[in-house]
């Protein structure tokens, strides 16, 4: 684990983000004391259903776990709820059609 104050995190970011894109861990001082921890985030995949961080988070106690998996599949038809004009479009293309009405 690296550790490193405040001030020389803001001055060389992107040397500690490069630090923690390889795997180290990177501990936040504020005077001596230890206040955060930067670490990797791994990267979701089709068949997991979170990733590392939301699953320590869960055997912590910090978050509930949810208690049946179909809102996730509710979330992944979203996108294809939205139609316009009889024809099916995404919620990213709604948003941005929206936005260029003008409302």
């Amino acid at each position: 684990m690296i550790r490193t104050n405040i001030s020389d995190l803001k001055n060389r970011l992107s040397h500690y983000l490069r630090l923690v894109r390889a795997g180290e861990v990177v501990e936040i001082l504020e005077r001596k004391v230890p206040v955060a921890r930067i670490e990797a985030v791994s990267v979701l995949d089709a068949k997991n259903s979170g990733n590392g961080w939301l699953q320590r988070m869960v055997e912590l106690g910090v978050i509930t776990a949810p208690k049946s998996k179909s809102s996730r599949s509710v979330i992944a038809r979203i996108d294809h709820v939205i139609s316009e004009g009889g024809k099916n479009i995404g919620a990213l293309d709604a948003l941005k059609a929206e936005r260029e009405a003008g409302r």
